[in-house]
């Protein structure tokens, strides 16, 4: 667009795109000033990553035929002022234009350089829809979360993310901000069993590092996530021995975010758990309908509280979900007019409903009680 901080009324329909992507921006300044009513509706996007510019860096040793996928650079990227649709788009797995380096030289646990063979450019490894993807508030737990006054392009509205099919081999699927998101109706999959020798392209990768893998990640207050079918998976580091530390399914985290306000999470259906994590407080939240299995850990896991404190949970209702191979955690103080309601474990084994806070208990069936003593 000639002028990202006005032009509106403005939109991609149905377009097959091959090497390339679709990005409507702001102005790139503090303020991200941008149009309204953008919309991407219908378009199949395939081998849509791009170059990092910061691959090969020469201080390092690299060597000038060396490329790695920019970590956060979304095949769709919508940005706008209020009123984004993005809706049955398909990005389909890339197929045969991903190619195999030899020889790529890393920066290794010790600092020095190494060269590994088999390293891929992989096309399918970058964040798939981004919506006015903001980072908002500070880093990590630190607190200062966003709000409407400090970071007012975090929470705009009328955005609506539906109906998309998105295949990925790492990074994120789908990633919002927002007040009142509606984010439905989604399928995500990700390809099991992939070797992630470095999540960065210049450092090796360990079993602790991340590569942001991840169905959604919500921002923001008052988001709808409902009816999403995702599966994700973990990409082994560069030892093979161990996956790497992400594969959350829905997340809302306390990194660069907002407390949760009135926000919804109902319906949806996959293999990797609900984190709401270590938010620094909630205020409004449903957890309903949703059938989620795991392997291990908490399949529903809401946490209010961060590693410096504890932080308030009021109005949480955990009800008639259906879980397999994890509990259910709820933690927060002060809690007022929670509920942990109707919920069933249809594994075979016994699992937890972890409290760290006050709430209601009635009709769970197949789960144990934890308090804390």
């Amino acid at each position: 667009m000639a002028d990202p901080a006005t032009a509106s009324n403005v939109g991609v329909v149905n377009i097959q795109i091959n090497r390339g992507h679709i990005h409507f921006g702001d102005d790139a300044t503090e303020n991200h000033a941008a149009g309204r009513n953008r919309f991407v509706v219908g378009c199949v996007l395939r081998n849509a990553a791009v170059a990092d510019p910061a691959v090969p860096n020469p201080k390092i040793g690299q060597k000038p035929w060396q490329r790695f996928t920019a970590r956060h650079h979304a095949a769709i990227d919508v940005q706008a002022s209020e009123n984004i649709l993005v809706a049955n788009n398909r990005l389909p797995a890339s197929g045969d234009d991903n190619f195999t380096m030899n020889g790529y030289v890393l920066t290794g646990r010790n600092g020095q350089a190494i060269e590994i063979d088999g390293v891929v450019f992989d096309y399918d490894n970058r964040p798939g829809i981004y919506v006015n993807h903001y980072s908002i508030g500070g880093a990590g737990g630190s607190g200062n979360d966003g709000t409407p006054e400090s970071h007012p392009y975090g929470f705009r509205k009328g955005i609506v993310i539906r109906d998309n099919y998105v295949f990925n081999t790492g990074r994120m699927a789908i990633g919002f901000c927002g007040d009142g998101v509606e984010c439905r109706n989604n399928v995500i999959r990700f390809a099991d069993n992939v070797w992630r020798p470095t999540t960065t392209g210049q450092a090796i990768a360990a079993g602790s590092s991340t590569n942001d893998n991840r169905a959604i990640e919500m921002r923001g207050w008052r988001w709808i996530v409902d009816g999403n079918d995702y599966i994700v998976h973990r990409n082994w580091a560069a030892d093979r021995k161990y996956k790497m530390n992400d594969g959350e399914g829905l997340m809302h985290e306390d990194h660069v975010n907002s407390t949760i306000v009135d926000s919804v999470l109902t319906n949806n259906r996959g293999n990797s758990y609900l984190s709401l994590y270590k938010t620094g407080g909630i205020d409004g939240l449903l957890v309903e309908g949703n059938e989620i299995t795991v392997t291990q850990g908490a399949a529903i896991y809401v946490n209010a509280d961060r590693n410096s404190g504890r932080h308030p949970v009021r109005r949480v209702r955990i009800v008639n979900n259906t879980v397999a191979g994890g509990g259910i955690l709820l933690s927060g103080q002060p809690s007022e007019q929670c509920v942990v309601r109707g919920n069933k474990n249809r594994g075979g084994t016994p699992v937890t409903i972890e409290l760290n806070a006050d709430a209601d208990l009635s009709d769970n069936q197949g789960f144990e009680i934890r308090k804390p003593k």
